[in-house]
């Protein structure tokens, strides 16, 4: 089954904030990468849970405009790439032997998250320290009534604010959130932060080596 993993790109969608976060020195960096553990919050899924957490990590690279996402467990790989100036980006999963890369018009990534449309965020006095850097709780409420807990470090940022998370305009950068997959709800934990140049390779969409499909067509088959 083709797999689009539950935290992708927001084009568009309500934020509400009813507290502001002050006295933070936030320093605004023009690239990196952040890496995090996976944990299960949730697994109702039993054994299926354990195995997609076994050897599993989730890295993010971001330069200027442009943002890469790889979700790697022992069952594959997952990549997105966008560009937040151009307004399109592109997924590619390798699962064994089938390599599927899918190019995202703008319209086809806001399909892609219609879940996070209207979706309401409410800042908490809660803190904690990740990858050390303080953090701070926000919690997001999905307009099927689901809540996810976020934790942001307001002394970090990137120059590229439309990253591809649908928490950029929390006032600080995500270093732990929760993500649904299925009936299992996952959460995810920053270990380490680079702002070391990334190279711009990493951000080319392959000629060669995958079976190019439409998003109509992954969506369709999502669907049967």
């Amino acid at each position: 089954m083709f797999h689009f993993h539950s935290l992708r790109i927001v084009t568009a969608y309500s934020l509400f904030i009813f507290s502001a976060v002050k006295g933070f020195s936030q320093k605004i960096y023009p690239e990196g990468k952040i890496s995090y553990k996976i944990e299960a919050k949730q697994a109702k899924q039993g054994a299926s849970a354990e195995a997609w957490l076994k050897n599993s990590n989730y890295m993010m690279f971001i330069k200027a405009s442009q943002t890469r996402t790889e979700l790697k467990t022992d069952a594959g790989l997952t990549i997105t790439l966008h560009d937040s100036k151009l307004k399109n980006g592109a997924l590619m999963n390798e699962y064994g032997n089938q390599k599927i890369l899918v190019r995202l018009a703008d319209s086809d990534i806001a399909d892609q998250n219609k879940k996070y449309e209207d979706m309401v965020i409410t800042l908490q006095d809660e803190k904690k320290t990740i990858a050390g850097y303080e953090c701070r709780l926000a919690l997001v409420k999905l307009k099927d009534s689901t809540v996810f807990r976020v934790f942001y470090a307001p002394a970090l940022q990137f120059q590229n604010s439309h990253y591809d998370s649908p928490f950029h305009n929390l006032p600080g950068f995500p270093l732990e959130f929760e993500s649904a997959i299925g009936k299992n709800v996952y959460r995810y934990v920053a270990e380490q932060i680079d702002f070391t140049s990334v190279p711009s390779s990493l951000f080319d969409i392959p000629k060669t080596g995958y079976k190019v499909m439409s998003y109509s067509e992954v969506k369709l088959m999502q669907n049967n």
